[in-house]
C-alpha cells in the first residue's frame, strides 16, 4: 500500500527507494514480468523510436538495462544518449515515468549478467545482428548451431557490442490511478544528476 504521506509534497522521500518498492509490490500483484518498460529514444534527426525492454537492477545512481549497441537503439543511444522510460501495471493501477541520460556501465557487471542468461539467449545475442535485414532465417539457425558446437563445455564469450547502460534520471514520476479519474501524480525532479538531491511537485491527474 502506497504511504499517504506521499502524496504530500512536503514529506521528503527517495523516488529510488519509491520505484523499488512499487516494483516489489507490482511482482507481488501477479504483474508479469512486473520489470517490462517501455524505453524510447531519438535518433540524431530526432526521430524517436520506443521498444519494450527488461529493466534488470535499481542502484542508487539509475536504472541499468542491457542491448545489443549495434541495434537501432543502440545507436540512438550512442548518437543520442538521452532517453526515457515508462512502466505500466494494470492490476494496481500504477505507472512511473522517467527521463534521464545514458551512459555505458562497466565490464563486470556485464560480464556477470550476461553469463547468468540461458545459455541459447547467450548465442543468440552473440551471433544477432540485431536490427539488420536478415537474408535468411536458415542461415541464422545454421550459425547459431555452429557457436553451439564450437563452444560446447565452453563459457560464450560476450561479444563486446552486447553490453550494459544505466539511465540516469533527471525526472520520476509517479502516478496512481483513482476514480472519476482523479488521478493521484508525484513528479521528482534534480538539476544535478550527481546528486540525490531531489525536488518534488504533485500534478494535476
Amino acid at each position: 500500500m502506497i504511504e499517504e504521506n506521499f502524496w504530500n509534497p512536503s514529506v521528503d522521500y527517495n523516488p529510488f527507494d519509491i520505484f523499488a518498492t512499487w516494483l516489489k509490490e507490482a511482482k507481488r500483484a501477479g504483474e508479469d514480468p512486473a520489470n517490462a518498460a517501455a524505453v524510447a529514444s531519438a535518433d540524431l534527426t530526432g526521430q524517436p523510436s520506443v521498444r519494450i525492454m527488461l529493466l534488470k537492477y535499481i542502484d542508487d545512481n539509475g536504472f541499468i538495462f542491457f542491448t545489443n549497441f549495434n541495434s537501432r537503439k543502440g545507436r540512438d543511444f550512442t548518437e543520442n544518449p538521452k532517453a526515457a522510460f515508462d512502466i505500466y501495471w494494470k492490476t494496481l493501477g500504477r505507472q512511473i515515468s522517467v527521463r534521464g541520460i545514458i551512459e555505458n556501465i562497466d565490464d563486470k557487471l556485464s560480464d556477470e549478467y550476461f553469463h547468468s542468461r540461458p545459455r541459447g539467449s547467450q548465442i543468440a545475442s552473440a551471433i544477432s545482428k540485431q536490427s539488420s535485414v536478415m537474408p535468411s532465417r536458415e542461415d541464422f539457425l545454421k550459425k547459431f548451431d555452429e557457436i553451439d558446437k564450437k563452444y560446447a563445455g565452453k563459457e560464450i564469450p560476450r561479444p563486446p557490442h552486447w553490453h550494459g547502460f544505466i539511465i540516469i534520471p533527471h525526472y520520476i514520476e509517479f502516478f496512481q490511478d483513482a476514480e472519476y479519474r482523479m488521478h493521484y501524480r508525484r513528479a521528482f525532479t534534480r538539476e544535478d544528476t550527481s546528486k540525490n538531491i531531489w525536488t518534488s511537485k504533485i500534478l494535476y491527474p
